[in-house]
């Protein structure tokens, strides 16, 4: 997840992804593909050699680990297959599918106007109302969508006080603007250094947390992205924290929203999967009943 945050940078503006649903989007189709477009979508997957029955299996413990439903904490993971009418998919490859990921696969009129609509229902169902479209409208080449979806929502495990909610100045690209900062004084786990200071603020469930990572002054943050190695990343965070015991610090969080819309073809290509996009070579044979390319 560390170097596809790091190839993100390059796009404009702010910048969000979503590790675990990037991981399941890919884990779903690889039970599709074969030969050298399975090994190019494994290499991606996982930093050493691994099997499709190891993602599969991975996959389903980490769901299982990360689905939570509690009044202060809800975490869902939703997936779906969705192909159109007279495409026979490969029964193995569903299964897989069904049993590994939940997901439901359903045969669909790809061609009928209504068709996005239905994709784009179960979308907003899954993510209780958060994102209502991901689907515009389908090409006559789709033949598949396969889907993840998740939704976290969770209370601070310490709560920001709604009347310590006041307006600061907050540093942009394009100069200094006025926004809502929450405030909170008391013991965080408190990390600094690789130019870079920080902290994590667990929810009520403490298996999540929220790291606010600041990068010291005059160096911008795709500037120390740029200049991490992804594999150490996030390693070095952890260190970096396990180093310090609570401290008692001011903290001064911004309000924030975000959303973002990308295609990850570049990123995955730079990654090593450019195969998987490539019409003349890409083999997913196993996607279909036919088991042809």
């Amino acid at each position: 997840c560390a170097r596809l945050l790091r190839d993100s940078v390059k796009n404009k503006g702010n910048v969000m992804i979503s590790p675990g649903s990037v991981f399941r989007a890919l884990a779903m189709p690889v039970n599709g593909a074969d030969i050298t477009t399975r090994d190019a979508m494994l290499s991606v997957l996982a930093d050493q050699d691994i099997s499709v029955d190891q993602i599969n299996q991975i996959s389903r413990d980490w769901m299982a680990l990360l689905v939570k439903s509690e009044p202060k904490t809800q975490v869902s993971v939703a997936n779906s297959i969705w192909f159109r009418d007279g495409f026979v998919p490969y029964k193995p490859f569903l299964q897989s599918n069904a049993d590994y990921f939940n997901a439901g696969a359903r045969q669909l009129d790809f061609a009928d106007e209504q068709a996005p609509d239905i994709i784009n229902a179960w979308v907003k169902d899954a993510t209780n109302d958060l994102i209502d479209k991901i689907v515009e409208k389908i090409s006559p080449s789709t033949v598949m969508y396969l889907i993840n979806a998740i939704y976290f929502k969770a209370d601070w495990m310490t709560p920001f006080e709604k009347h310590e909610t006041r307006e600061r100045a907050f540093q942009t690209p394009a100069g200094v603007v006025n926004v809502d900062f929450m405030h909170r004084t008391g013991p965080m786990q408190y990390f600094v250094g690789q130019q870079v200071s920080g902290v994590a603020l667990p929810y009520h469930n403490e298996q999540f947390a929220y790291f606010a990572i600041l990068p010291d002054e005059k160096i911008d943050p795709r500037t120390w992205l740029n200049s991490q190695e992804p594999a150490d990343l996030f390693g070095t965070i952890s260190a970096m924290m396990a180093q310090k015991a609570n401290t008692s610090v001011m903290l001064a969080l911004p309000r924030y929203e975000v959303s973002f819309e990308d295609s990850l073809i570049n990123e995955l290509e730079t990654m090593g999967m450019g195969i998987a996009f490539d019409g003349a070579l890409a083999d997913f044979s196993r996607l279909n009943e036919s088991r042809t390319k």
